[in-house]
């Protein structure tokens, strides 16, 4: 998810936590914990494309990184509130201040789970990247009711009498299970729609391998449903408040073919396994060398995405020179008309 939405899930995790103990700081420390496996982005600088991609949500978003950082992070607080007596941390023991830190940043771990991209919870022992994509990687739907409750909580006084206000707890407690209950409607959407997509899979004698079915950006109403067959992938859109239950699905061909010259690359491989199979190529010559053009189909297309001919939101280039040396970059988008497309997917997921 976005960072907003990490901050405020971690800082509602540091309220539930150690609010009792440190009043307001522990929602500070448990956005700073919530945001802790989002900071693999610091490598990025070090590592080309390719390793970006493999790194990102890896080891920093692991069960296992959760368990060994957060003592670590337990024992410096703690040592540090004891040693030089200061404010709100010597007011924490060292097993609070680690669960602040474990549970802040395994529920970032969590929720991105419910998302698009995939995130390898099992890591180092699994690469395989778990993803529901039952929500958006942004959605106000999730965030902004979450965080006017949790500012609210935030603005009421943390003790009275020296006593904890429970109204506080009351209201995390509450945003916590809104925004767990929003999740939950995404996943039920998610099997309501499929129903509707094998339906018509049967009735349009597609005869298909398997098939993803994600949301769309903002929303969990819009639904976009990639259909593998043997040679090419099928693409359609549904919403929740359609009223025609008939879907228009657009082909687009594998041309894994193309890749044969460099498939042997060890490179090319790794690429390869972010899409997680739901990719296209295309081959283009640009001055005197040849470009392998790699769709990642999970994340659907720009502007043309109704008719099925819009760029697709994840792209990656390779290159291959006259000497056979291969280069790898993403492809940048151009979003000069990204309100008028959020518009037009707002609006399709709202039924017309």
């Amino acid at each position: 998810m976005d960072s907003l939405t990490q901050i405020v899930l971690g800082a509602a995790v540091g309220e539930l936590v150690a609010g009792k103990r440190i009043g307001n700081q522990a929602m500070l420390w448990g956005a700073v914990a919530g945001t802790i496996p989002d900071l693999d982005v610091l490598a990025n600088p070090f590592l080309d494309i390719v390793q970006e991609l493999r790194w990102h949500r890896s080891l920093m978003h692991s069960v296992l990184f959760a368990i060994l950082v957060a003592p670590l992070l337990g024992w410096l607080f703690n040592r540090l509130g004891t040693k030089y007596n200061l404010k709100y941390l010597s007011e924490m023991s060292f097993w609070r201040w680690t669960n602040l830190f474990f549970w802040g940043m395994l529920t970032h771990s969590w929720l991105d789970i419910f998302t698009t991209w995939g995130t390898k919870i099992f890591y180092p022992f699994s690469d395989y990247g778990y993803a529901t994509k039952t929500v958006f990687v942004v959605d106000f739907f999730y965030t902004v009711p979450f965080l006017i409750l949790l500012l609210w909580a935030r603005f009421l006084p943390a003790f009275k009498d020296k006593l904890y206000n429970k109204k506080r707890a009351f209201l995390v407690w509450f945003g916590v299970g809104m925004s767990s209950f929003y999740l939950l409607m995404g996943v039920v959407n998610q099997q309501r729609v499929n129903i509707v997509f094998e339906e018509n899979l049967k009735a349009q004698n597609i005869d298909y391998l398997r098939y993803d079915t994600k949301t769309t950006p903002l929303n969990i109403l819009l639904w976009n449903n990639i259909v593998e067959t043997e040679n090419g992938y099928y693409s359609g859109y549904y919403s929740v408040l359609d009223k025609d239950k008939t879907i228009k699905y657009h082909y687009f061909d594998k041309n894994w073919e193309l890749l044969a010259p460099i498939k042997d690359n060890k490179k090319v491989q790794q690429l390869l396994e972010v899409p997680q199979g739901y990719y296209t190529v295309k081959t283009y010559q640009e001055d005197e060398n040849k470009m392998y053009q790699i769709n990642d189909l999970r994340f659907g297309q720009l502007d043309g995405w109704q008719n099925g001919d819009g760029d697709f939101v994840f792209t990656y280039l390779i290159t291959e020179d006259k000497d056979g040396k291969l280069s790898f970059e993403q492809k940048r988008n151009k979003f000069d008309e990204g309100f008028q497309l959020m518009m037009q997917l707002l609006g399709r997921a709202l039924g017309k």
